[in-house]
């Protein structure tokens, strides 16, 4: 691995993050359009299906409660169940949206922290020589070069940290970096990320 020069480190580090955080908003953008969507869709199903009922409904009101029956005609019962399972659909959508979110924003991140750890070994390739690494006589006979088998040795390294959970990721980009302060900012924020992280565990497992 060449060294490179500080201004392609700050371009290279610059770069993943202004990719990261755009990513982020077009994910905040398009969640809150599409629930908007859901909502305004849900609104109509409901409509259409309170609409179809009371046109078959009929009311009796006492002092003391209102009695609600429905006849409802053979032939209209297909079209009952079309418009109740549209609206039961819809109120689906939105849980099953907001969820996949989450697990979208997570990946997202997982994806920068995974393309951080590449750019800080290529800044720092003196990492590489505190990694415990072994490879067999057979599998370093089938690298071409050095550098292959570098690259072997570093996509092990991503795997086996993102293997971990998210607050060993932040260890271990603290003990590699040489300072101790990621996880020292805001309180709650710190809480709420790791709170996030753990609900998007419970939903893909």
């Amino acid at each position: 691995m060449s060294e490179p020069n500080q201004q392609n480190q700050t371009s290279d580090f610059q770069q993943l993050i202004d990719t990261f955080t755009n990513r982020i908003e077009a994910l905040r953008l398009s969640f809150g359009v599409i629930i908007e969507t859901i909502q305004l869709s849900q609104n109509e199903s409901d409509k259409n299906l309170v609409d179809f009922s009371q046109k078959f409904s009929s009311y009796e009101k006492t002092d003391t409660e209102l009695k609600i029956s429905m006849s409802l005609p053979y032939d209209q019962l297909s079209e009952f169940k079309k418009l109740g399972r549209k609206s039961f659909h819809h109120r689906l959508s939105a849980p099953i949206i907001k969820r996949n979110c989450i697990i979208s924003l997570v990946s997202e991140f997982d994806v920068f922290l995974s393309r951080l750890i590449r750019i800080i070994f290529y800044n720092k390739p003196e990492i590489l020589n505190y990694l415990d690494k072994q490879i067999s006589f057979k599998q370093l006979l089938s690298f071409s070069n050095l550098d292959s088998a570098k690259e072997y040795i570093l996509e092990k390294e991503i795997e086996s940290v993102l293997r971990e959970s998210h607050t060993e990721h932040f260890k271990w980009l603290e003990t590699k970096l040489g300072f101790n302060t990621l996880r020292k900012f805001n309180t709650n924020v710190w809480q709420d990320f790791i709170e996030l992280t753990e609900r998007r565990n419970l939903f893909v497992h």
